[in-house]
C-alpha cells in the first residue's frame, strides 16, 4: 500500500506541477489573444492559402481556417477571459497546494470540478477533441487531488 500511495504521490506532483505551468501558459495566452486575436484571421489564411490550392481537401488547413474564420470579437474577449481566469485559479491553487493548506484540496476539487462540467457542456455542444482530451485530464487532475487530500488527511 506505502507504494502504491507514493506512486500517487508523485503522479500529484507532477499533475500540479503541470498545473501551474498550464496557467502560466493560460495567462501569456489570453493576453496574446486579447492583443493579437484579430491577427489570427490573417495568420491562419497565410498559413493555410498554399495548402489548400495544392490540396484542395486538406483537412487541417480547412479546419484551422474555419476556426479562425468563426471566431467574433465577443469570441475573442470571452475566451481571454476565461483562459486568464481559469489561469490565475490554476496558479492561485497549486501555490496553496505546495503551501501544503489543508482548505486548498478540497477547494482545488470544487473548482477544477465546475470548469470540467463547463468543459463537458462545451464539448457536447461544440464536439471539440481538444477540449475532450483536456476534460479527460481534468478528470485525472481531481482524482488525484483527492486521493493526495485524503492521503495528507490520514497522515
Amino acid at each position: 500500500m506505502k507504494k502504491v500511495n507514493s506512486i500517487i504521490h508523485h503522479l500529484f506532483l507532477a499533475a500540479v506541477t503541470a498545473k501551474a505551468f498550464n496557467g502560466v501558459v493560460e495567462i501569456v495566452g489570453s493576453i496574446l489573444i486579447l492583443f493579437y486575436g484579430r491577427a489570427a484571421k490573417r495568420e491562419a489564411f497565410a498559413l493555410t492559402n498554399y495548402e489548400l490550392t495544392e490540396r484542395h481537401n486538406d483537412f487541417i488547413a480547412k479546419f484551422l481556417l474555419e476556426s479562425a474564420q468563426n471566431l467574433s470579437i465577443n469570441a475573442l474577449h470571452f475566451i481571454s477571459f476565461y483562459l486568464f481566469f481559469h489561469g490565475v485559479i490554476n496558479i492561485f491553487l497549486v501555490f496553496s497546494i505546495y503551501k501544503k493548506k489543508l482548505w486548498a484540496y478540497p477547494l482545488a476539487v470544487s473548482l477544477f470540478s465546475l470548469f470540467l462540467i463547463y468543459q463537458v457542456i462545451r464539448v457536447f455542444h461544440n464536439h471539440s477533441l481538444g477540449l475532450a482530451v483536456v476534460s479527460v485530464v481534468d478528470i485525472c487532475m481531481i482524482v488525484l487531488t483527492w486521493l493526495e487530500y485524503k492521503r495528507i488527511v490520514k497522515l
